[in-house]
């Protein structure tokens, strides 16, 4: 009858450990995927900033060309002020 009982109580045992192993197994599982849904999320994020940046290299690239065509263009236009005003102290001189 001992034995029974020992058996019986070891069958408990075994039972409360199989529903702890599954509870943990599960909870295991749900972080896994809510991992895997983050990651997910966050290489998404990852992309559009990539994206994001190549479109800004390209616009500040563009700005620089601008900014170099628009010094040109400022030196070109002092080159002529300068020559306007020597112009204009000539024909005031006469």
């Amino acid at each position: 009858m001992s034995s029974l009982i020992a058996l019986n109580t070891n069958n408990k045992n075994v039972v409360l450990i199989k529903n702890d192993v599954e509870e943990i197994t599960n909870h295991t599982l749900e972080k896994q995927k809510h991992s895997k849904e983050k990651l997910k999320t966050l290489k998404m994020r990852l992309e559009t900033l990539n994206k994001k940046t190549e479109t800004l290299k390209i616009q500040i690239n563009d700005l620089k060309i601008t900014l170099i065509d628009n010094e040109e263009a400022h030196k070109v236009a002092k080159a002529k002020v300068q020559e306007l005003g020597t112009q204009l102290k000539a024909a005031q001189a006469k």
